[in-house]
């Protein structure tokens, strides 16, 4: 009998065999290693399949919001390709209320220009003839800005809501917002891992703050809040361990937290027009400190330990209520930018040294009695 014509032989070349009871077993020549390779392949392949029609799932979702708000191809990219490789999101939104400012800025503004045009008329009748003052814009600038306050009529509290999806675009490096509502911020942002740069222009984000605090990679934080209602930094900012730039303005900050003198990194600390009415005790250990501006704020006097920011190059302090400069300040051997302007200086404290190649803004020192609040 030949081996052709033997059942059990052509029974052992086959890959597999069903049993009676339904399973499938191995009996063929191929080891059980090879068979259990082939199904680990298949099974990758199904993964690989099923990913790709959830990615296309979570696309449709943010192309679906996009189309919705009418961004831009540039803003997000309607391929799937470019829509993977997006590193940069900038999304513009005009919120009512700096829409109702910017309006009755450009009426004052327009009023001014218009007396200003009067007066140089009645001026020409005499023989005078003059150009504008510098502060006062030209009819073509505020054309411009007309045009421009229109097409952000078209944006006011327009966005509604941002995708979770966004946090699937695991290759934006930098991201833009500007006049969103705090409760349509992306709650989970701190998963967009290779995110360094993040700006943050008129949104509430006091719900979300600690969140930011957690982006790994992070380098560059500024936040605008025109509206004023950022009231804290939270502890927790001490885990952005790779920033670099952090710049805060028009809030209603009293205080910064001891945590952020933690920040080894930090080159820039630019606290603009808030209510901090001291600094960190330990600002000193931000020994990476090149600029220091706490301008337009309630500051009565600076810490001691300020004289360790050796590396410091620019310090603006102005529009403060500071009376008097600790000795330490007087080692900052590299500083060449020194605003102490408005203050309640009595006279500059005398330091042949410290003075030379430093330019220093020392006007208006005194404002008087009563000015406590600057208004911006």
């Amino acid at each position: 009998m030949t081996q052709e014509d033997d059942p059990e032989s052509i029974e052992s070349n086959a890959l597999v065999k069903r049993t009676s009871n339904g399973l499938i077993t191995n009996k063929g020549r191929r080891s059980q290693i090879s068979l259990t390779s082939d199904i680990i392949k298949a099974a990758a392949t199904s993964r690989t399949l099923n990913r790709t029609l959830v990615d296309e799932s979570w696309m449709q979702k943010i192309w679906d919001w996009a189309d919705d708000f009418e961004l831009t191809e540039e803003q997000i990219p309607r391929n799937r390709r470019e829509l993977i490789e997006l590193e940069k999101l900038s999304i513009e939104m005009c919120s009512a209320t700096t829409f109702k400012r910017l309006l009755l800025e450009r009426a004052k503004i327009q009023e001014s220009l218009t007396m200003e045009i009067s007066r140089r008329k009645r001026l020409a009748k005499i023989g005078m003839y003059i150009s504008p003052p510098r502060s006062i814009p030209s009819t073509r600038d505020l054309d411009i800005e007309i045009k421009h306050l229109e097409k952000l009529k078209a944006t006011v509290n327009k966005m509604s809501y941002l995708p979770i999806e966004i946090i699937y675009l695991k290759k934006l490096r930098e991201i833009s917002f500007e006049g969103i509502e705090s409760s349509n911020l992306i709650q989970d942002i701190r998963k967009l891992s290779n995110l360094t740069k993040l700006r943050i222009v008129n949104c509430n984000i006091n719900k979300i703050f600690e969140n930011i605090c957690q982006i790994p990679h992070l380098v560059e934080l500024e936040i605008i809040d025109q509206e004023a209602v950022l009231n804290q930094i939270p502890e927790n900012i001490s885990n952005l361990n790779k920033l670099k730039i952090l710049k805060i303005w028009h809030g209603m900050i009293s205080t910064l937290p001891e945590s952020i003198t933690t920040l080894k990194n930090l080159g820039t600390l630019d606290i603009y027009n808030n209510k901090l009415t001291e600094l960190p005790k330990n600002i000193g250990s931000l020994n990476n400190l090149n600029i220091l501006k706490v301008r337009a704020n309630k500051l009565t006097e600076l810490p001691d330990s300020i004289g360790d920011l050796t590396k410091l190059i620019d310090l603006d302090v102005s529009l403060n209520r500071i009376r008097e400069f600790p000795d330490s300040l007087f080692q900052l051997n590299n500083l060449t930018n020194f605003d102490i302007s408005h203050n309640r200086l009595g006279k500059l404290p005398k330091n042949v040294n410290f003075y030379k190649g430093l330019s220093i803004d020392d006007r208006y020192q005194n404002p008087s009695q009563g000015d406590d609040d600057f208004q911006f």
